[in-house]
């Protein structure tokens, strides 16, 4: 499952669309208290991240998130203003700007997900075949 977090519902659903159609199980969230909420049931084979949204930004949500106990997924920061200090201050493995362009970020989700399902369970479960 890929975690998408971002305050624009228009982005969240282009983002969960295109993850869907390259087979991935998609949660969204508006923002980073809804999000945290999503990661008593599971953990995400990666989170994408937006930097600012309101009630709880993407910067607060990663400090909520690094004290959660290991496996963690992997951060996919995106925003407007992405930039390596912002990647760094997250923990994120990477910063995507937007406007996001949907085969970087499933090159970035392939890249960084499948890894990290790999090195946790040992095989890639979070992946799923679309029925036709």
């Amino acid at each position: 499952m890929v975690l998408v977090v971002d305050d624009d519902e228009g982005v969240r659903a282009v983002m969960a669309t295109a993850l869907e159609d390259d087979g991935w199980l998609v949660a969204t969230a508006a923002n980073g208290r809804v999000a945290l909420s999503h990661l008593s049931d599971s953990t995400p084979a990666a989170i994408i991240l937006d930097l600012r949204m309101p009630v709880m930004d993407g910067l607060t949500f990663a400090e909520h998130y690094r004290q959660y106990p290991e496996p963690r997924a992997p951060l996919i920061l995106i925003s407007a203003t992405v930039t390596p200090s912002a990647v760094a201050q997250t923990g994120a493995v990477t910063g995507l700007r937007k406007p996001i362009d949907l085969n970087d970020l499933l090159n970035t989700v392939q890249r960084y997900a499948v890894d990290q399902s790999a090195q946790a369970h040992g095989l890639n479960e979070f992946r799923t075949t679309r029925q036709p």
